[in-house]
């Protein structure tokens, strides 16, 4: 977990205890890492041109042990870029032959800039979520969808089509397949998450519209699989039954446990919501925490100690932070930018937060502390 974020949680816990229940909300501060620029050269990353409010969201950035991962689903390519943006790594599609005048002449130039980046050839389908472990290894979501769209991940419509998990080497060549049952014969359906533990083993979370799973592989082998629906999750309290759906699971990086939301309603009302600790090996353990706004999502779990909620306010993107005994520990606050068509916000494996934010040029990448 991020030091000064571990200090952070722990001096807002201390002022918490003497402030009688006055919450302090910590400002992070932005270090801008890299802007990666619209493009098809290594580094690049393609962006729609189309002109209208909305961006088609059809790439994804994310941060591993001190490296950029991004997917294009443009390009159908994966990358693996420093933190400054600096390309070491391109996975996807060789490039189109046969062009002419200044086409063929910034062809070249790319090329040779491309010869001093690593690459290896892949026809990916739809790229959806990546990660990556400690030796480098790559992790990526593959969909098979009919036609090979670059449907956007943020969409609202959630689609079934088949996927498989790619592992590639820390040079760009494929190790094997993981289906549900580690080999590839069964496809997974809607991947939520995919993510490596402690041990670098996968984790992959995945979901049909009335249930959701856990899997844990190490390497090829599956080593658990556990399957939770939206049935199991009833209250009963003054003679009225609140129906539980599902929102979201976090597995610990311990790889043995993994914490599962659910929200409560009457009707469509929405009454509260709950996260429970699930153990690989017993079970449902213990209800962490009710909350009673339904803006507290459950964002993330980090260091395998606190949830971290989103609790949005105006422009600014805050987190609550509870511990494990559902208590609220801290809250800390990030900026959001002006003008940006697309952004997000995501955590590496320490929980370090980062965000990016784009515009028809260029994707900003930030690191928060």
């Amino acid at each position: 977990m991020n030091k000064k974020l571990v200090v952070l949680i722990c001096l807002a816990g201390l002022a918490a205890a003497l402030s009688c229940g006055h919450w302090r909300v910590s400002s992070l501060k932005a270090k801008k890492l890299c802007s990666i620029k619209a493009g098809s050269e290594p580094g690049n990353i393609m962006v729609e041109q189309e002109e209208s409010a909305i961006l088609n969201v059809s790439f994804l950035v994310r941060a591993y042990h001190g490296r950029l991962y991004t997917a294009d689903n443009l390009l159908k390519r994966v990358q693996v870029l420093d933190t400054d943006g600096t390309p070491l790594l391109v996975i996807g599609q060789k490039g189109k032959e046969g062009k002419e005048g200044k086409e063929a002449k910034e062809a070249k130039e790319s090329k040779e800039s491309a010869d001093k980046v690593r690459s290896a050839h892949f026809n990916f389908g739809v790229v959806g979520h990546i990660t990556a472990d400690s030796n480098g290894a790559i992790y990526v979501q593959n969909r098979l969808q009919p036609g090979g769209q670059a449907k956007t991940e943020k969409s609202d419509d959630m689609d079934f089509s088949p996927s498989y998990v790619l592992v590639f080497d820390k040079d760009g060549g494929l190790n094997y397949v993981n289906g549900q049952k580690g080999n590839p014969d069964i496809p997974f359906y809607y991947i939520e998450s995919i993510d490596i533990d402690k041990s670098d083993r996968l984790l992959v979370v995945a979901r049909t519209m009335d249930s959701w799973s856990v899997y844990r592989f190490n390497n090829k082998k599956r080593e658990y699989h556990a399957t939770l629906a939206n049935l199991d999750f009833k209250e009963t309290e003054g003679g009225e039954t609140y129906k539980g759906r599902i929102e979201s699971v976090r597995v610990f990086r311990s790889g043995e446990n993994y914490l599962v939301s659910v929200a409560y309603y009457s009707g469509t009302r929405f009454k509260y919501r709950r996260i429970f600790d699930y153990s690989l090996a017993k079970g449902k353990q213990q209800t962490v925490v009710q909350i009673p706004d339904p803006k507290n999502e459950l964002f993330s779990l980090v260091d395998d100690k606190h949830m971290f909620l989103w609790n949005v306010e105006d422009r600014r993107l805050k987190f609550v932070i509870y511990n494990f005994d559902g208590n609220v520990i801290n809250n800390i606050r990030i900026e959001t930018q002006d003008g940006k068509l697309y952004e997000d916000v995501f955590t590496d494996e320490t929980g370090q937060l980062y965000s990016i934010h784009a515009t028809r040029k260029e994707i900003d990448v930030m690191e928060w502390k």
